[in-house]
């Protein structure tokens, strides 16, 4: 008789417990993840005069947009030091992620920011100190790398909004799909000129020319789940 009664309480717990749970699941929102790499620098660029390689870039990005149709869709202020190099295992480096609404998507867009003094930096190359450890001046991005077999640093301030451009429109729905877009840097269009030698980064008078490269050459590669 016990054994019947434990029975029919454990029954009638599993239907309360039944009765409690929340079946309808909801499905999650589409998302997306945005990473930052660099193109195999295995074979340096040559000429007759002259080589070039690059060992790595570091630089600030924020304020990261999805380009969209009709609005761009806004992920705020976030702060990020980017560091890319092809020494790793994994060459990309993950930068942002977030919600998306759903809809047409083009591109994607960030401030290339040159951070305040009062900005945290434990990046030496990125900062200037004084004697007393002060910092004096600061930098947005640099490039270090190898220049007819001697090293280069090469420094700027460069602040400016960049858009990188989809080889296709990108068409998502508001749930349970994804974007996923790897900005490749194409560090050999850095450092090349208009009639296609290599740019020397050590000469100053190159310091613009070598800023729009970096800011006009990365490669976007996307892929996505649930694009209509």
């Amino acid at each position: 008789m016990k054994q019947f009664f434990f029975a029919i309480g454990v029954v009638m717990l599993a239907i309360l417990l039944s009765g409690c749970l929340d079946m309808d699941f909801e499905e999650p929102n589409t998302g997306f993840t945005l990473s930052i790499g660099l193109q195999s620098t295995e074979e340096p660029m040559t000429t007759e005069e002259d080589t070039l390689e690059v060992i790595g870039a570091r630089f600030f990005l924020d304020n990261v947009e999805l380009e969209a149709i009709p609005e761009n869709e806004i992920f705020g202020e976030n702060l990020t030091l980017v560091n890319i190099s092809d020494l790793g295992v994994q060459n990309e480096v993950s930068v942002a992620s977030g919600e998306l609404l759903g809809g047409e998507y083009v591109g994607v867009s960030y401030e290339l920011t040159l951070p305040g003094f009062d900005t945290e930096i434990v990046d030496d190359d990125l900062i200037v100190r004084d004697d007393t450890g002060n910092v004096t001046d600061v930098y947005s991005m640099v490039i270090i790398g190898l220049y007819n077999d001697e090293l280069f640093v090469f420094k700027s301030k460069f602040d400016e909004r960049v858009e990188y451009s989809f080889d296709r429109n990108v068409t998502l729905p508001e749930k349970e799909g994804l974007l996923d877009i790897i900005l490749m840097g194409e560090w050999r269009a850095w450092f090349t000129s208009e009639n296609g030698g290599i740019i020397d980064p050590t000469d100053s008078g190159n310091q613009s020319a070598i800023e729009e490269n970096f800011s006009r050459f990365f490669t976007a590669e996307i892929s996505t789940v649930g694009e209509e």
